[in-house]
């Protein structure tokens, strides 16, 4: 077998749905009929309850429906029901007074009921110790009523288990146990502890899900338990099931058979050792002879009789059937090595001399081991080979671990799985340590990490591979332990020093749990690190919480495994104390949201990016929207929009100098039409993490780690050649050659123009993949690897995806509304739906008066307003030149969400010839559509994009500060927002005639 046809047969092994494990157990005991006497039955309810077992102390096996228990005090009632009612399992006391339990039996077969009919013996009463088939021909089991109701819990997992093996073993390769036993009292006692153990097991060998409904579906694979009363009815189920047995649990000596076949026993064991050579098999005696039996046939052996023998019966499962560690041994049987996982038994198989391995390959032990660990894909594939089918050692070496390296890469896809730290390795997808809440962010990381395993075929669009970084998520019982444990809640809540709250929370020290995960993290992973807030809000379509809360990037790049580590401690200590900060209290309080509500997950990320010397970034990073507020050109609001940038995607969030093109039509690209407009448009710095700075102080630094640097760093990366162009000085036209003299731009040309890239091809797919799976419009955030100097295949990167929030209200405004005179404001470039007639306030800035050097100052004053409007609940319009909410001081005001959050409308003007794009894609922009505020952008005057300046100067001034001017009117302002019609205005209302 090729390693590519392997690799096709094993890339489902770990998908549930398509292996079919929800077709596994389809016949289910849901209703039971208990026939006993009154003293019995309030004996049973008085002893203990199957639900309370279920849920409590044996919640182990994980029994998704309760069965339901119907209770008749006498045989001839119970036929009766039995004749208008169906029922999936009959129980019968040994002492109905009535009528004889094996004639009930009888009756029962003769009136065509299906049903299992199991007599429970009570203390005391009824058959003698071994139960005859033979002469209770109306009973299909006998067990002993011990006073305890896990007995019952067995007799429904034998019953369940004897329905579906036949079914299951044709979807599924599952293992079979046999137990060999007549003593009803003995099997009685030990079947409910191997049913605890096998689930025990089935459920540790699982990665803790998302989605519990699939981990319980592989759970369905657990090895099917099959009882034999005799040595005869053993034989055959062996024979039924021989390439499926998993082991063998037996008695030396069976009494129905004692008379006429002494030495049964030792037979029948003698045959399986010979026609099943290498199941383990354990023999459960009292019988003098059974130890030296069980020494001769080389099998364990286990005293029935003995206080330890349950102990005995699990050291059996774990050790000979596989659930514990594989042990690796040479050709004489000596231990040579051991492995607990996939991990180590792969590593193990590249060491062990080649001798071991067709030892342990002719006795099917690697198989073995295999199905036990619920890898039956794998352990089918391996089972037939022998060394025979292959070259030569060296080569069934190298197939085996291939095998295991696509099983354990395959066993993570699209599961989000407990961190161990005891197994953790470098090589790892999405991780979560703690089982509370992932926060608004890392939910939806979640979704995206299995919806591009899930949905996309072989994770790829145009040819390239969609990867996820790899993610470690914190979740929020850590943040609530931390809290707790540090007496830090009631400071937290009361403090209005950032710095004190900061120091404070430095200093608690994390959950010891917590911290021994962190320490095994470092150890493994050297790269770059973002450390992130994952409130329960984030990410959230009707909530304004991007980006308000800590973010740390690390370079993770300090030689000391132990100075990393606190690194990173302290970032995640910063991104729970910025949960108290005075300004997140005080947006709390203007949301009208209680803090007390909000917990705090942490997201640790691995950055995406390659390293330049000591630089480390990606090429292109950006956000993508599928829906796009303002269209051009043909560009309809549904073909979306993607903002890029060279370098971290920081450029982009913070709403700087990015480039914006429209993935479906990626050539109208009015912003670059002419070398001038390219010039001042373009993206002059970018931004990278500098590995040197290994010494970083995440409380004194934050992120300082990310540094800006010119275009002429990239050039000399070899990253700017795909994104870049050149001025050229010769002719001033934009030529996309580096080699050529000139001014250096970031134009995105080489990918957008002459499709060195399939940028936007990948970005179409993904938005669309998103629309279909959250069910409305979405935003994605994306990274990409790719340079031309190195033979590196580009890498795309997902990071994060997040619902967008579009109106679909089509609002009509007449044209008779739209008198000239009544305008103050109108634009085509709208975002947002509805109407407005209660607005009184104006804050804006003339671009005549407005200072690009006073912008912090300018953001200081609206924020002012901003609050005393809110206090005196008055909504207001906010008009002003340049981009609003960015971090790039040349753009627009540097606001925050909180500063404007009172607005209604908030208004983009021309910036005095500036070429500045409009807002979109950045965290502001995000918080604005969360909240409902409307947006007007209107970058160049024309009859349908204009403010009336001189009628907003006419308006009577209520405050002015710096180049911010308030007016207030008498008569309310008349808002029109309709962005699919990409029609809005702001219209003045005439004063009330006498």
């Amino acid at each position: 077998m090729k390693i590519e046809e392997l690799r096709e047969r094993l890339k489902h092994a770990h998908e549930p749905y398509v292996r079919r494990f929800h077709a596994l157990m389809a016949h289910r005991v849901k209703t039971i009929l208990m026939v006993s006497t009154s003293y019995e039955a309030f004996s049973m309810a008085w002893d203990g309850s199957l639900a309370e077992d279920i849920y409590g102390e044996f919640s182990l096996l994980h029994l998704q429906n309760v069965p339901e228990i119907t209770t008749v005090t006498s045989g001839r009632k119970a036929l009766e029901l039995l004749a208008r009612e169906r029922f999936d399992l009959v129980l019968v006391s040994s002492n109905l007074a009535d009528m004889d339990p094996n004639e009930f039996g009888l009756e029962a077969r003769r009136m065509n009921i299906q049903a299992p009919v199991v007599m429970l013996v009570f203390a005391g009463s009824g058959p003698a110790a071994a139960f005859d088939p033979g002469r209770c021909p109306g009973i299909d089991h006998v067990f002993s009523w011990q006073g305890s109701t896990k007995v019952l819990l067995s007799i429904i997992k034998l019953i369940e288990d004897r329905l579906n093996v036949d079914q299951d073993i044709r979807i599924v390769r599952i293992g079979v146990i046999v137990v060999v036993e007549d003593s009803v009292r003995q099997y009685s006692r030990f079947l409910p502890s191997l049913y605890a153990i096998l689930m025990r097991q089935a459920f540790a060998r699982v990665p803790f899900g998302v989605d519990e409904n699939e981990r319980q579906l592989f759970t369905r694979t657990r090895p099917k338990i099959l009882l034999a009363r005799t040595f005869a009815e053993a034989g055959e189920l062996v024979s039924r099931y021989r390439p499926f047995l998993h082991g063998v649990i037996s008695d030396f000596r069976i009494a129905v058979e004692e008379h006429a076949d002494p030495d049964g026993g030792r037979r029948f064991l003698k045959r399986l050792a010979e026609s099943c050579p290498g199941v383990p098999v354990l023999l459960i005696s009292a019988d003098e002879a059974a130890p030296a039996a069980a020494r001769d046939l080389g099998i364990a052996y286990a005293d029935k009789n003995s206080p330890l023998f349950v102990r005995r019966l699990e050291d059996f499962c774990v050790g000979e059937l596989g659930f514990g560690d594989f042990v690796f041994r040479d050709s004489r049987g000596r231990e040579i090595g051991r492995a607990r996982n996939l991990r180590e038994f792969e590593n193990e198989l590249r060491r062990i001399p080649e001798e071991s391995i067709a030892f342990m390959s002719r006795r099917n032990q690697f198989s073995h081991w295999l199905l036990a660990q619920g890898e039956s894909s794998l352990a089918e594939v391996i089972r037939p080979l022998q060394p025979s089918d292959f070259a030569s050692l060296g080569e069934m070496r190298a197939f085996l671990v291939a095998a295991l390296e696509i099983v354990r890469r395959e066993k993570h896809r699209g599961i989000i799985s407990d961190f161990r730290a005891g197994d953790f390795e470098a090589d790892y997808g999405f991780l979560m340590t703690g089982h509370g809440s992932l926060g608004g962010k890392g939910r939806g990381l979640a979704f995206m990490f299995h919806l591009l395993n899930r949905r996309l075929p072989d994770n790829s669009i145009a040819g390239v591979k969609i990867r996820f970084p790899g993610t470690l998520v914190i979740t929020t019982d850590s943040f609530g332990e931390f809290m707790a444990a540090n007496d830090l809640y009631s400071f937290a809540v009361k403090s209005e020093d950032d710095n004190a709250l900061r120091t404070r929370f430095l200093s608690a020290g994390l959950p010891a749990r917590l911290r021994e995960n962190l320490q095994a993290y470092t150890r493994a992973v050297r790269e770059p690190l973002a450390v992130r807030s994952s409130s329960h809000m984030e990410d959230s379509s009707h909530q304004p919480f991007a980006g308000i809360y800590e973010t740390i990037m690390l370079p993770n790049s300090h030689a000391e495994d132990g100075r990393r580590l606190e690194q990173l401690e302290a970032s995640v200590k910063l991104v729970y104390a910025s949960m108290y900060t005075n300004s997140i209290k005080r947006y709390f309080r203007t949301l009208g949201l209680n803090l007390e509500e909000e917990k705090m997950a942490v997201v640790v990320q691995e950055l995406v990016g390659r390293r330049y010397g000591t630089l480390f970034y990606p090429a292109v990073s950006g956000v993508a929207q599928s829906f796009n507020y303002y269209p051009f050109d043909r560009m309809e609001a549904e073909d979306g929009v993607a903002s890029v940038a060279l370098g971290f995607g920081k450029m982009v969030m913070d709403g700087g100098e990015a480039f914006r093109f429209c993935p479906r039509y990626p050539n109208l690209l009015p912003q670059a039409s002419t070398p001038a407009d390219m010039l001042q448009v373009s993206q002059k710095q970018f931004y990278a993490i500098d590995l040197a700075q290994s010494e970083i102080d995440p409380g004194k630094q934050g992120g300082a780690s990310l540094k800006l640097f010119d275009l002429a760093r990239a050039e000399r990366d070899s990253t700017l050649h795909l994104v870049g162009s050149v001025i050229s000085e010769a002719d001033d036209m934009i030529v996309d050659d580096l080699e050529a003299p000139g001014v250096r731009v970031v134009s995105f040309a080489p990918i957008l123009r002459r499709g060195a890239f399939p940028l936007c091809e990948i970005l179409n797919g993904l938005l669309k993949l998103g629309k279909e799976s959250l069910g409305g419009e979405v935003e994605i955030e994306f990274a990409v690897n790719i340079d031309c100097a190195r033979a590196r295949p580009p890498e795309f990167y997902m990071l994060q995806i997040r619902p967008m929030v579009t109106s679909r209200e089509k609002i009509r405004i007449e044209k008779a509304v739209l008198a000239p005179e009544r305008i103050l404001c109108a634009s085509r470039k709208v975002m947002g739906n509805g109407v407005s007639h209660d607005i009184r306030d104006i804050v804006y800035c003339h671009p005549r008066r407005f200072d690009f050097q006073r912008t912090r100052q300018v953001a200081a004053v609206i924020g002012r307003l901003n609050q005393k409007l809110l206090a005196e609940g008055r909504r207001y319009v906010l008009i002003g030149p340049g981009r609003w909410g960015t971090r790039v001081l040349s753009l627009g005001v540097p606001v925050n969400w909180q500063q404007v959050a009172g607005a209604a409308v908030i208004v983009e003007t021309d910036a005095g010839g500036r070429n500045i794009d409009a807002s979109q894609g950045a965290h502001f922009f995000h918080n604005i559509a969360a909240t409902g505020i409307g947006y007007f952008s209107i970058p160049r005057t024309d009859p349908d994009n204009h403010v009336c300046w001189e009628r907003l100067e006419a308006l009577p001034v209520a405050s002015e500060e710096e180049c911010v001017r308030h007016v207030r009117l008498e008569q309310p302002l008349t808002l029109y927002m309709n962005a699919l019609d990409r029609q809005g205005a702001i219209l003045l209302n005439p004063a009330p005639h006498d």
